[in-house]
C-alpha cells in the first residue's frame, strides 16, 4: 500500500486537498476553484500551500480525485501529475466498490459518493450524510450499505447570495453566529434565518429519511459550512469535517494494486 497519497476533491466554490502518510491525514487546505486557472496555476497555487505547511516536497505515491466541475478536472489533474509526479485515480461510480441503487449511478456527484464509502466504513447503518458546500446534498445509505439516493439543496451560501441579488432590501452579509431565533434587525433576521432556516431542514429531512426507511440511522454531517450549522440541529448529528478525504482514501486503497501495477490513474 502506499505509503503518501494526495486527496484532492474539486468542489464548485473551492478545490480542498489533503495529504495522508501511512493512511493518516497530515495536512488539509483549500484553494478557489477558478475556471480560468491552467495547469500551471493550479501546480503553483498547491505548492504554496504544501511549503507554507512545512511539505516543500511531496514524495507522492499515489494520488485520488473526485470533482464536480469537469472543466477543472483536467487542469488539476495535470497539475497533480507535474507537483508529484503521479497521475491521480478519479473516482467514479465504477470504481468505488460501493454500490449505487439510483436510476443513473454514473450521474451520482463523486463527492457524494466518496462521503458515502467513508461513512459505510465508519458509522452503523443504515446513514444518512448531509454536505453542505455550494449546494447541500443528502445521501442516505441503506442497512446493506448500498447508496439509495437523496437530495440536493441550495446551499447556505448560494441561498443567501440569491436573497441579497433578488431582494432590494436585504443586503449581502457574511455569515455569523445567529441572535435570538426572533431577530430584532436585518443582518439577524437574515443570519438567524440561513443557521436556524439550514438546521431545521436537516432536522426535518432528517426525519422525514429515518420515516422511509423504518430505521432509526446515523445522522453525519460534513462540508465547509457545517460547523456553524450543526450545533443548532435538534437531532443527534455528528460532525465529521474530514469524511470526504478519508473517503478518497479508501477509494484509492482499494485501486491502489490496479494503480501500481498499470502505473495510471484513469
Amino acid at each position: 500500500m502506499s505509503s503518501r497519497v494526495l486527496a484532492v476533491d474539486i468542489g464548485n466554490s473551492n478545490i480542498g486537498f489533503g495529504l495522508f502518510a501511512d493512511g493518516r491525514l497530515v495536512l488539509s487546505s483549500r484553494i478557489a476553484t477558478d475556471r480560468k486557472k491552467t495547469a500551471d496555476d493550479y501546480g503553483v497555487s498547491m505548492m504554496g500551500i504544501f511549503a507554507l505547511k512545512g511539505k516543500s516536497r511531496l514524495d507522492l505515491d499515489g494520488a485520488v480525485m473526485s470533482s464536480v466541475v469537469p472543466c477543472v478536472s483536467d487542469a488539476v489533474a495535470t497539475a497533480v501529475e507535474s507537483i508529484g509526479g503521479v497521475k491521480p485515480l478519479r473516482v467514479s461510480a465504477d470504481n468505488c466498490g460501493l454500490d449505487i441503487l439510483v436510476d443513473s449511478p454514473g450521474q451520482v456527484g463523486t463527492d457524494r459518493i466518496a462521503n458515502t464509502v467513508a461513512a459505510v466504513d465508519k458509522y452503523s447503518k443504515p446513514v444518512i450524510i448531509f454536505d453542505l458546500g455550494t449546494a447541500t446534498t443528502v445521501s442516505v445509505v441503506n442497512e446493506e450499505g448500498a447508496f439509495i439516493g437523496g437530495s440536493i439543496h441550495p446551499g447556505v451560501t448560494t441561498s443567501l447570495e440569491a436573497l441579497s441579488s433578488v431582494a432590494a432590501q436585504l443586503p449581502p452579509i457574511e455569515i455569523q453566529s445567529p441572535g435570538p431565533v426572533i431577530a430584532r434587525n436585518t443582518v439577524d433576521c437574515m443570519c438567524g434565518g440561513i443557521i436556524y432556516g439550514t438546521a431545521a431542514m436537516l432536522d426535518g429531512m432528517a426525519e422525514r429519511i429515518e420515516e422511509a426507511l423504518g430505521k432509526t440511522a446515523s445522522i453525519v454531517v460534513t462540508g465547509g459550512l457545517a460547523s456553524g450549522i450543526v450545533g443548532h440541529c435538534k437531532k443527534r448529528m455528528i460532525y465529521h469535517p474530514d469524511l470526504l478525504m478519508e473517503g478518497l482514501y479508501l477509494i484509492y486503497t482499494l485501486n491502489a494494486g490496479k494503480v501500481l501495477k498499470d502505473g495510471k490513474g484513469e
